[in-house]
């Protein structure tokens, strides 16, 4: 029994690494496009360990096949060498995991060298030097130059709206690098700058910006560049043809009587699954908005008239699309590879996340995690949620910034908050002088994130949610949630993300007002574990949210936050007219919070939804633009439209 799982690897370690091989392949196929969107946690883990496998795998079982003994009584052997080539060229929808795997070209070019040699000599051991000219060679030959090309280019280096986002898209690329994007040459009111202001006046203008976000991608994480090309659409189509006909010449070859039973099934598993991926792959191009960008910039017209005026190509998009909503459906939705973004972002309280340390549970689970160095993942995925952007924080975005506002480096002029509190509510800027900004940016982020919270309670106190929308307040109802969601959008980032903000992180600041915040909630146990205020475990949930991949449960509702705000306010009302240094931020958003709700000139829910957006503006204008491009793999930023946007 012991020499059992050794014996059976050596009599099948061919067969078992060539097929495993495959599965890698189908399933990096597959479940690629899950990263244009928020995916669960368990389908993102099999898609990183596939990633990891695929090339070791491919390359351990060409090895295998070169020095292996096993491989001198399989003769097959020589057959499946350039299938593992054409493996480790991988599907067009994957070329990188990560931003940083585009930066190994180098290594990968010495790869591709060595595993074509070793691909190489497979095939002259086992076929050319035993000159065996049989129609198997034919056929090996064939698929061997499939797996060579296939392998080399991997490495080098559709409706109205998506059109536009084409046409728009060397903005896109210009900008993610720095490159200096002179719309002003374009003085005759046509091309880039006429489709701009058109689209500034259009509703569809953040359809066209999420398609810029998926463009993008493609570019970064994706074969695109290289398929999208003349080159590229001859080899997506030759290569099924090629594998079709070694597939024939295979199936009508006199030698399989030659062979095992087992490794002619092999055989036929890596020719169908070679067949079947390299169409996929075909289709999927031919059906891909690229290919219609390809289409209208092309020179050949008799193809272009062929393909675009005869509807042909539109028909063959309808076709792939059709079987991509099959497929969604299918899979309850978890295999969308839909250009769409997801319209939501990340939400986090900071008073709601730290009332609920009071909890025993979560108390001790936060040490925990925090005793396995995991405690930011935790807190992340405990204590934020997704909520759906309200469009009024779209439009605002749009509305907040004019061209006189940025430098000819496209970056604006103004430090954060300026544009809001000086244009907006002029005077309210010199009112704040002292207590509007922190030392940076992040400082300001968590000052006025516990202004916000102590504003709207005080305003709540005032006249309740439900009451307002009573009494016909919708609008002002609809600009509170607009201010909430901004406010705990940019906490998230600051808690989750803050390379995407500007600035060196400032973690201390944000910990030492965690740990003054602990301080007074542990100070009002009391009030906190009352019937209003009541702080459960979040235990349950979190797990469900990994298992999804995101969290749409808000913590606490807007009741308890507000409890949370008003307990704060209590302990800080002693403070006032008074600096603290003990708790700097906490005074600072105490002395903002009164300011603000005894200005006259404008209601506060006004001067809040501007400052939030300004901050919003600037963070995605400052945002340094790797980290716009590392999100994208992973369904990218509502900061990062807005920074498009601008």
């Amino acid at each position: 029994m012991a020499r059992g799982p050794l014996d059976l690897w050596n009599a099948w370690a061919s067969q078992i690494l060539v097929l495993h091989s495959l599965t890698l392949q189908v399933v990096l196929l597959v479940f690629a496009g899950i990263r244009r969107r928020e995916a669960p946690a368990v389908l993102k883990f099999l898609l990183w360990l596939s990633y990891l496998l695929a090339d070791s795998t491919a390359i351990y079982a060409l090895g295998h096949l070169s020095i292996g003994s096993a491989a001198r009584e399989h003769k097959l052997v020589a057959f499946w060498a350039p299938f593992l080539l054409l493996h480790l060229g991988g599907p067009d929808n994957i070329t990188a995991y990560a931003l940083q795997d585009n930066e190994l070209w180098l290594r990968h070019l010495q790869i591709l060298v060595v595993q074509v040699l070793g691909a190489g000599y497979v095939l002259y051991k086992h076929i050319i030097i035993r000159s065996e000219r049989t129609v198997l060679l034919l056929a090996t030959i064939l698929m061997f130059i499939v797996g060579l090309v296939k392998y080399r280019v991997t490495w080098l280096s559709t409706p109205l709206v998506q059109r536009r986002a084409h046409s728009l898209f060397h903005i896109c690329k210009r900008g993610i690098v720095d490159s200096v994007i002179d719309v002003d040459a374009d003085k005759d009111d046509t091309g880039t700058t006429k489709v701009i202001r058109k689209l500034r006046k259009e509703p569809i203008l953040w359809k066209v910006m999420e398609l810029e976000l998926s463009l993008m991608y493609d570019i970064l994480y994706t074969k695109a560049a290289v398929i999208h090309t003349s080159i590229g659409y001859t080899i997506r189509t030759l290569s099924p043809i090629a594998i079709a006909t070694s597939f024939l010449l295979f199936h009508f070859s006199g030698s399989k009587d030659n062979h095992r039973g087992v490794d002619i099934i092999v055989t036929y598993v890596l020719l169908g699954g070679a067949l079947v991926m390299e169409t996929t792959s075909l289709l999927s191009a031919l059906g891909s908005s690229w290919a219609l960008d390809f289409l209208c910039a092309m020179r050949w017209s008799w193809l272009r008239h062929a393909a675009l005026c005869t509807g042909r190509w539109h028909r063959l998009r309808r076709m792939v699309l059709s079987l991509r909503r099959l497929i969604t459906t299918m899979t309850a939705g978890y295999l969308n590879r839909s250009r769409g973004w997801s319209g939501t972002i990340g939400q986090l309280n900071l008073l709601s996340f730290r009332a609920a340390q009071i909890n025993a549970t979560d108390r001790c689970l936060g040490k925990l995690a925090m005793m396995l160095g995991i405690d930011e993942w935790w807190d992340s995925t405990c204590y934020s949620w997704i909520e759906e952007i309200p469009m009024e924080v779209k439009e605002g975005a749009v509305d907040m910034v004019s061209r006189n506002d940025l430098n000819t480096m496209g970056l604006l002029r103004h430090r954060w908050g300026e544009v809001a509190l000086d244009k907006k509510h002029p005077g309210l800027l010199e009112e704040l002088q002292g207590w509007r900004h922190g030392v940076d940016f992040h400082e300001s982020i968590i000052t006025w994130h516990i202004a916000t919270d102590l504003i709207l309670a005080e305003r709540e106190n005032k006249q309740p949610m439900d009451e307002m929308e009573k009494t016909g307040g919708s609008d002002r109802a609809q600009r509170v949630r607009s201010i909430r969601a901004l406010s705990n959008y940019m906490m998230f980032l600051l808690v989750t993300r803050p390379d995407m903000l500007p600035g060196l992180p400032q973690n201390w600041l944000y910990q030492r007002t965690c740990d003054n915040l602990d301080e007074i909630f542990r100070e009002h146990r009391g009030h906190l574990m009352s019937s209003k205020g009541k702080v459960n475990s979040r235990i349950f949930t979190a797990l469900s949210a990994l298992l999804r991949g995101h969290n749409k449960i808000r913590p606490f509702g807007l009741k308890q936050t507000n409890e949370f705000a008003k307990i704060l306010l209590m302990a800080l009302k002693h403070m006032s007219g008074k600096f603290d240094p003990l708790v700097p931020r906490l005074t600072f958003a105490h002395q903002i919070s009164q300011i603000v709700l005894n200005w006259k000139e404008a209601e506060p829910e006004d001067v809040l939804f501007d400052l939030w957006t300004d901050f919003l503006i600037y963070a995605a204008n400052r945002c340094n633009r790797e980290s716009h491009a590392k999100k994208l793999n992973s369904g990218g930023e509502f900061m990062t439209l807005v920074w498009l946007m601008v």
